[in-house]
C-alpha cells in the first residue's frame, strides 16, 4: 500500500486508515509512501464513515472499511486474496476488484499453503495504481 500511495500521490490526496494494533503497518506504509501518504488520526466507525463519504475512491482488501465505503456511496477497488470476488463484490462499475492470476485462486483458505501468498504478492502496485487512476479519471470513481 505504501508503494501504491507513492505512485498515486502526485495527483491525489492519499490517506491510510488504520486500527488499534496497526500502528507499525501504518508507519511503514507512510514511510514507503515517501511523503505522498498521510495517516488518518485514530478514529471510530462513524468518523471513518464520514471520511469515506468524502473520499473519491477506497483501495482496500475485502474488509469492514470496504463495505462501509460501499454503504457511504464511495467507489471501491478491492484487492482479493484467497476468496472469490464474485461472491463479495457489489455490482456496477463503481466497484471493481483485482487479484493475481494464479492457478490456486480462489482457494478460500484463511491460511495460505503456497509460500509467498501469490494471489496478493503477485498483484503489483503499478497494476493497482493503473486501475485506481482509471477509476479516478472517470472510469468508475466519483468523477
Amino acid at each position: 500500500f505504501g508503494e501504491l500511495g507513492r505512485q498515486l500521490g502526485a495527483g491525489c490526496d492519499v490517506r491510510v486508515a488504520w486500527g488499534p494494533g496497526e500502528e507499525a503497518q501504518r508507519d511503514r506504509i507512510v514511510e514507503v509512501g515517501a511523503g505522498a501518504i498521510q495517516a488518518l488520526p485514530p478514529t471510530d466507525l462513524p468518523t471513518l464513515g464520514a471520511w469515506l463519504a468524502h473520499a473519491s475512491l477506497l483501495v482496500t482488501t475485502d474488509s469492514g472499511p470496504k463495505h462501509l465505503a460501499v454503504a457511504m456511496g464511495t467507489a471501491t477497488l478491492t484487492l482479493f486474496g484467497s476468496t472469490d470476488p464474485r461472491g463479495w463484490q457489489p455490482p456496477g462499475t463503481r466497484h471493481r476488484w483485482l487479484t493475481a492470476p494464479v492457478d490456486c485462486h480462489p482457494c478460500n483458505r484463511t491460511v495460505c499453503v503456497t509460500p509467498g501468498h501469490p494471489c496478493l504478492d503477485e498483484l503489483s502496485a503499478s497494476r493497482v495504481a493503473s486501475e485506481a487512476q482509471a477509476m479516478l479519471d472517470g472510469g468508475g470513481g466519483r468523477g
